[in-house]
């Protein structure tokens, strides 16, 4: 899902100006879609877009960028390509073809979730996506705004506007052969590519992948409804921590470890068919045991009469 990028804006034209379109997020048979409404803008306000645009590739201009982390609060920039998203599909199908606007604020508000800046250059386009919310758009009925000037309240119009700054929670460039993306907010970033759903058919993909599942029929299918209905698990299981040892443990090492955890790991081994056995009543975290097995998550202590687990706190175990 991740790798190490670097983007940045090319030189720009006076003749280039940027387009922005509200984001909607709904469920549809219990799937993510997306729609997207154009918004026509004036000159003026297309050169304060541009800006906000320069402005945001600018800020990642000698900032560590490593690469997207699912598991961890954001400590530095983070890269992700935006087409290892299952919902990145929609924004490249529709959000870059936009020929109608809409002006009404009430289609708008309904579904918003964000709003995106973005500029055509040749094949490629830059932008930028802002999470926002349906309490953005300001369309009330018979409440007016005064305004005050030269000493004198001299107008009054009835409230009708969209609230929207300056910032990113992330920023892209698009193309035919990559949309490369940069991320300042994780949160937001996650909510507006549904990314909790996205996490969960990527962890259930991890335990039908790899062998080291391979149990009885009734216990794979527990742990797949533990994995899919506990987010900790699906945390655990996209780390990459996890996806870099999975390769290199195999049974013999799940053996060797439990031989001298003992029974502080609490799931069993069968030794003769070499598959995994969950202990009835303690299943869930005879999967958390295991996840972390293979995580790298134990350690022998300096004097090698402890094993640690390791975490925000470095527990002895034995």
């Amino acid at each position: 899902m991740s790798k190490m990028v670097n983007i940045e804006l090319p030189e720009l034209e006076k003749k280039d100006y940027p387009q922005i379109c509200f984001i909607k997020k709904y469920r549809h048979q219990g799937t993510t879609r997306y729609t997207f409404l154009n918004i026509a803008t004036s000159k003026e306000i297309s050169k304060t877009l541009l800006k906000w645009l320069e402005k945001n590739f600018q800020s990642i201009v000698g900032k560590t960028i490593v690469p997207y982390n699912p598991s961890i609060p954001l400590e530095n920039l983070e890269s992700v390509d935006l087409r290892s998203l299952q919902n990145w599909q929609y924004f490249e199908q529709k959000a870059f073809t936009l020929n109608e606007n809409e002006n009404d604020l009430d289609k708008i508000k309904k579904h918003l979730v964000g709003f995106m800046i973005y500029l055509k250059k040749g094949n490629t386009t830059y932008g930028q996506i802002r999470r926002t919310a349906p309490s953005s758009v300001l369309n009330k009925k018979g409440v007016y705004n005064v305004y005050f000037g030269e000493s004198i309240f001299n107008e009054i119009k009835e409230e009708k506007e969209f609230k929207i700054d300056d910032k990113a929670d992330l920023i892209f460039k698009h193309s035919e052969d990559a949309s490369d993306s940069i991320i300042f907010d994780k949160e937001n970033f996650k909510l507006i590519f549904d990314m909790k759903e996205e996490e969960k058919r990527e962890a259930l993909l991890i335990i039908e992948t790899f062998e080291i599942f391979s149990t009885d029929g009734e216990s794979l299918t527990k742990i797949k409804v533990f994995v899919e209905n506990d987010r900790t698990l699906q945390s655990m299981l996209i780390n990459p921590s996890f996806k870099d040892y999975i390769n290199e443990i195999d049974f013999q090492v799940l053996r060797e470890l439990k031989e001298e955890v003992q029974e502080r790991i609490c799931f069993e081994l069968d030794h003769e068919n070499g598959k995994l056995i969950l202990p009835e009543g303690n299943e869930k975290q005879a999967v958390k045991d295991l996840i972390k097995s293979i995580s790298g998550r134990y350690n022998r202590s300096l004097n090698k009469k402890h094993v640690l687990e390791n975490g925000n706190v470095m527990r002895v175990l034995k």
